[in-house]
């Protein structure tokens, strides 16, 4: 990772976000990519053939860097909000990311869910576990179609500082009505068994309204990663290496100007 702006520092915050092309590396960005295009397929498919006069609404918990939400928006027929309690996240998502189906909006989540709205989907991908008592609290979220979250999975004590949730497994999902699991390894693939994926890293939940067809009845598991296109990942880092590039010629010019 070259340098930041001091926008895109408050953003990362010590690694804890993720801004694709500019923070981390490609096999991060396929691991978070395949969440959400999990999250999207699903989505889309519960959409697919139905006709509302209104917007279908879509919350994400912990929305970060706002390229999540960005990705949700692109089904057609929904409006979708974007929640995190950093102002600067918030602020970099509305310029990278802002269109006239999305909102961002900036809210503690300890706060905010409690009081919610009620949305159609609530979605999250690897936030829960930065809020003290994340998982329970996110099973009050409401919802009126599906709750879509994922958390690192039986994660150690000294991985990650900023984890105030670890070991999670199964059994912490007591407060989900009829949950359905997925897990993703660390190569970006989803099975339904932590066994169908190589180096498990992510366990994933989906809650549904009754009626709605369960998880496995909607998408084909095991789930291969999400793979860029032909162009899509060397044009992203590319472009990263030239902004870096920029920034050590400037370093180096305005040094000689001392």
């Amino acid at each position: 990772m070259g340098r930041l702006t001091p926008l895109e520092s408050q953003v990362y915050n010590d690694g804890e976000r993720f801004i694709p092309g500019v923070t981390h590396n490609l096999p991060e960005l396929v691991r978070h990519r395949s969440s959400y295009e999990l999250y999207k397929e699903l989505i889309a498919a519960d959409l697919a053939g139905s006709e509302r006069s209104e917007p279908v609404t879509i919350v994400d918990l912990g929305s970060g860097a706002g390229w999540g939400v960005a990705i949700l928006a692109t089904i057609p027929g929904v409006h979708v909000t974007g929640v995190d309690v950093s102002a600067e996240a918030v602020k970099y998502a509305e310029e990278e990311h802002g269109a006239a189906n999305i909102t961002f909006e900036v809210h503690d989540l300890a706060k905010y869910v409690p009081d919610m709205p009620t949305f159609d989907y609530v979605v999250s991908r690897g936030a829960l576990e930065h809020v003290v008592d994340g998982l329970n609290l996110a099973a009050g979220a409401k919802w009126r179609e599906r709750l879509i979250i994922d958390v690192p999975y039986d994660e150690a004590y000294d991985e990650n500082h900023h984890h105030e949730l670890i070991h999670i497994k199964e059994e912490h999902f007591e407060a989900y009505e009829s949950p359905s699991f997925f897990y993703e390894g660390m190569d970006g693939a989803i099975g339904l068994a932590v066994g169908d994926v190589e180096d498990c890293n992510m366990i994933g939940c989906v809650c549904s309204r009754e009626g709605l067809p369960l998880l496995a009845d909607v998408i084909a598991f095991p789930r291969a990663p999400w793979a860029p296109g032909e162009n899509e990942a060397s044009e992203l880092y590319a472009w990263k290496r030239k902004r870096n590039s920029f920034f050590r010629r400037l370093r180096r010019f305005l040094r000689g100007k001392r």
